[in-house]
């Protein structure tokens, strides 16, 4: 076999973006858990901060190597396939994750965070801060929380819009120089 053999090389974009995305995956998942700890350790969401800023560089490198692979012949909409699908793949992960967390590891994520921030408003100075603290009151009491699934649900389509969109750019990004050799 040739030591030069590149095991993406002769895959589809979309195979080769469901094995990034569980690479996503696992580090979409990370920063779920940084957030989780946030509250404990302000060291988490340092870290938090810095991996999402990683997340573009990570992205670029991966459909560039993609790009670079093919010999430059991979089209535009290649590199943004390949980059949906990664954010589909690691979005999956990670909501797995977070929703094993909602459910066995702190059920009333949503219900605690709400009776935080209503703590909040109601000693802030701001305008309109004691209306917004009586409106989540009201949610509160008549049982119009989002559930924990919910917002893991929701995460997912950010993660999946917001993943899209970062992947247009990183394949513009991408294809912006050509190929040498």
């Amino acid at each position: 076999m040739n030591s030069n053999f590149n095991r993406y090389a002769l895959q589809s974009p979309l195979h080769i973006g469901a094995l990034r995305g569980m690479y996503l995956g696992v580090w979409l998942s990370i920063m779920f858990m940084l957030t989780m700890l946030g509250d404990q350790l302000p060291l988490a969401s340092l870290l938090f901060l810095l991996m999402a800023l990683a997340i573009p560089v990570l992205v670029y490198r991966w459909l560039r190597s993609t790009f670079v692979t093919d010999g430059g012949f991979t089209t535009l909409s290649g590199l943004w396939m390949q980059g949906i699908v990664m954010f589909g793949g690691g979005a999956l992960v990670s909501t797995t994750v977070a929703v094993a967390y909602f459910r066995w590891v702190n059920p009333h994520y949503v219900i605690d965070m709400v009776i935080r921030m209503i703590e909040i408003y109601k000693d802030s100075s701001m305008d309109g801060a004691a209306r917004i603290a009586t409106t989540l009151q009201s949610m509160v009491d008549a049982g119009m929380l989002p559930t924990a699934q919910d917002v893991a649900l929701e995460m997912f389509w950010l993660t999946m819009f917001g993943g899209s969109v970062l992947s247009l750019f990183a394949s513009l990004v991408a294809r912006a120089r050509r190929v040498s050799g």
